[in-house]
């Protein structure tokens, strides 16, 4: 009901099953158009421990956030005023929002409401019972792989109980004048123009055009490929070699990849009933 061909839902974009996403290099919305910068759907799965929404960082909360696609002419394609009509031609949404706001049906409620049931989409696995002292809850890859998650400085940004999205970070941090130099003589993509170690598809620059991205949430993020604000990288093996490259640095090897990937799945979890 929210998007203006009845189409398009909050779950098209963020299935619960799927990881909180879509699984999709760029979201898709209203009659089949892609995002224009063609950017990657975030999970929304424990998004509401976020301390900033969308990438680059320009909604302080999921409330505020939940207002953006529903307007956005590219994925809803609604009003504030459309919503609020649409939605008032249903009597329990007239008396339940009256109800529960005292103040009706207005899309600054709507956006609550959405925000609301968001705040309840949080998981719980095997990192956390780790935490709470099940030495047995991750294996000796998985604890190798979080030594290495703490001493490389990963860390440093994926940070909080969400394990991100607590801060707008630069990426990439670091860049390599002989890739690049190869790069030149390239004919497979279009890359030597990319501030990226993959391709600019979509041309996003993150906020203010500085390379500052918000810094993604890891958890549930076996099951939310592809990678980065673009997807341009299919498999988290590559994720996680870029990330160490140019991040931090220290490039990891396949054994150390395979520790990290380890560790990664045990923040894959369920998500906590209410």
């Amino acid at each position: 009901m929210l998007s203006q061909d009845k189409t398009i839902s909050c779950a098209s974009c963020h299935s619960l099953e799927e990881g909180g996403d879509d699984n999709l290099p760029t979201a898709i919305g209203y009659l089949g158009q892609a995002n224009p910068f063609h950017l990657n759907s975030p999970t929304v799965l424990n998004e509401a421990l976020a301390k900033a929404q969308f990438w680059n960082g320009r909604a302080k909360d999921v409330e505020e956030q939940a207002g953006g696609p529903v307007q956005a002419p590219f994925e809803m394609h609604m009003t504030p005023k459309e919503v609020e009509e649409r939605l008032k031609n249903v009597p329990e949404y007239v008396s339940t929002f009256q109800d529960i706001f005292g103040t009706g049906i207005t899309f600054e409620n709507v956006r609550k409401a959405i925000g609301a049931y968001e705040r309840t989409l949080l998981t719980r696995g095997a990192y956390d019972d780790f935490l709470e002292g099940n030495d047995e809850a991750m294996s000796p890859a998985a604890k190798r792989g979080m030594a290495l998650f703490i001493s490389k400085g990963c860390k440093g940004c994926h940070t909080g109980m969400s394990v991100g999205g607590q801060s707008i970070q630069k990426f990439p941090l670091r860049s390599y004048l002989s890739e690049y130099i190869g790069l030149l003589f390239s004919s497979d993509i279009d890359i030597k123009e990319s501030p990226f170690p993959f391709e600019n598809k979509g041309g996003f620059l993150g906020r203010d055009d500085n390379l500052r991205f918000r810094v993604p949430i890891l958890r549930n993020i076996i099951k939310t490929a592809p990678y980065f604000h673009n997807g341009s990288v299919e498999k988290l093996e590559e994720a996680v070699r870029i990330m160490s490259k140019y991040q931090i640095g220290d490039e990891f090897n396949k054994e150390q990849i395979d520790d990290m990937v380890a560790f990664l799945k045990t923040l894959d979890g369920k998500l906590v009933e209410y």
